[in-house]
């Protein structure tokens, strides 16, 4: 009797454990009735390419193109401003600032990079995983659309010292900003 109760709950709890993460497309479809399924997808096949990059201006991979570097320095400026609360002048002096060591600074010169940390994890094109994902703060919707062409399609993430766009629902990495080095590259 009672491993036919383990053998029951297993049979109940298994395929819920492995159900896919609520970010990705498949987890957004779970639970929807399959009339539900046919109305959202007559909905979007209307909609036709409204609010949707065409497939022209995605990259080899398939992916969205990368952010402009004005277009980062309008999202970091943003960033710094709205969500850390630095007013305009004090963004414009973090960006002025030279606050490393000379080594460091002759290392960023060289087009080098910062002492890695967790940013192998991040790569464009890379997937997101589902830990990291959970980490990061997702940041307001109108923080870097640029374009209403990317409105629906990328949503930015708050993940330590970095903000990362990603393809909503997938977790495909975009881009990776690194606020940090960002500020502290010369001008």
């Amino acid at each position: 009797m009672k491993t036919l109760l383990i053998l029951l709950l297993a049979g109940v709890v298994l395929p819920v454990w492995a159900s896919p993460p609520d970010f990705t497309p498949a987890g957004q479809e779970r639970g929807r009735s399959d009339g539900a399924r046919e109305q959202s997808a007559r909905e979007s096949s209307s909609r036709g390419s409204q609010g949707r990059v065409s497939d022209k201006s995605r990259d080899s991979e398939g992916l969205l193109p990368a952010l402009t570097s004005t277009e980062t320095e309008g999202l970091i400026g943003r960033v710094l401003e709205e969500y850390f609360g630095l007013s305009a002048p004090e963004t414009r002096q973090a960006y002025n600032q030279r606050a490393l060591p000379p080594g460091l600074q002759r290392k960023l010169d060289r087009g080098g990079s910062l002492p890695p940390g967790w940013q192998n994890k991040l790569a464009r094109g890379e997937v997101l995983s589902a830990d990291i994902y959970r980490q990061g703060v997702r940041l307001p919707n109108d923080y870097g659309r640029y374009s209403q062409d990317q409105q629906d399609e990328t949503e930015l993430l708050l993940l330590g010292d970095k903000i990362v766009r990603v393809v909503q629902g997938q977790g495909t990495i975009l881009d990776v900003i690194d606020i940090t080095s960002a500020i502290l590259q010369p001008r």
